[in-house]
């Protein structure tokens, strides 16, 4: 995390890695589904049929944790602004059949 403040060629190797481990995150949120015991199966989400989830708190619930954890990483400098948007906007609005704002109001991002 310090490297990351501080910038310099450390700061670049930082945000990389943010990057990748944020979309690791993203995919891992949209892709699958974990139990209680912690194991991880296909989710059982249809993102063809936007009913199958649109009103499903505890996925949007899920989304919402790993948005706001993007929006931590970005304010520790391990994530780069763009980076998060993208990912924000491309694996986890998109893969919901949402964009910006509207993805914001359905998850209530305050």
């Amino acid at each position: 995390v310090k490297a990351a403040q501080e910038g310099g060629p450390e700061a670049e190797d930082v945000q990389t890695a943010g990057k990748l481990i944020y979309a690791v995150m993203c995919e891992q949120v949209t892709l699958y589904d974990q139990d209680q015991a912690g194991c991880m199966t296909p989710s059982s989400i249809d993102y063809t049929d936007p009913s199958s989830f649109q009103d499903d708190e505890a996925f949007k619930s899920r989304l919402k944790y790993v948005y706001n954890y993007g929006i931590t990483m970005l304010g520790q400098g391990l994530i780069s602004e763009g980076d998060l948007k993208e990912a924000v906007l491309g694996r986890l609005a998109a893969k919901c059949g949402k964009e910006g704002k509207d993805f914001d109001d359905w998850l209530e991002m305050a």
